[in-house]
């Protein structure tokens, strides 16, 4: 983690240790970042009200079009990828993905970024062994050593 993200986490650390009852809140966090116009927090938020309302519909779409644009089994039909991001962005039909090698190994990719972050975000939880001992040997052992940063390789060694 790089000191900016660090100072990030000290501030939004100390705004949960102030709080009464010791949970973060959003609403404490944006109030506290607008009365502290000096830190980190400040400068990462979006204060422009015209322009934070146009990337606040941005995100609404985006979640309406996962919500809607799906098969009968509630599988996504559109996909946005990574690569389109960085150029304006845009929603490609998975079908299209799937019959693209290169575009193929991109959601593969994703993928993986995604399944590390969920075992990042929830490896502690037994119940899941199973998944998550799919994730280590599917997605985490490749390219490093075994058992390396990971959450549960500790805990199932003991049981």
């Amino acid at each position: 983690m790089g000191p900016l993200a660090e100072q990030y986490k000290d501030e939004l650390l100390s705004i949960k240790n102030d709080s009464k009852d010791g949970k973060l809140y959003v609403p404490e966090v944006e109030q506290w970042a607008r009365k502290n116009s000096n830190s980190a927090l400040h400068h990462y938020l979006e204060w422009d009200n015209e322009r934070a309302g146009q990337e606040y519909r941005y995100a609404q779409i985006r979640k309406l079009i996962h919500l809607v644009v799906v098969t009968p089994q509630r599988k996504h039909m559109l996909v946005n990828l990574m690569i389109d991001r960085v150029t304006g962005g845009g929603y490609r039909a998975v079908d299209e993905v799937m019959a693209n090698r290169n575009l193929v190994r991109e959601v593969e990719a994703e993928c993986e970024r995604e399944l590390k972050r969920l075992y990042s975000k929830y490896g502690y939880i037994k119940k899941y062994n199973a998944v998550w001992r799919a994730i280590e040997e599917q997605v985490l052992a490749q390219g490093r050593p075994a058992n390396e940063n990971q959450p549960n390789a500790k805990r199932r060694a003991r049981g």
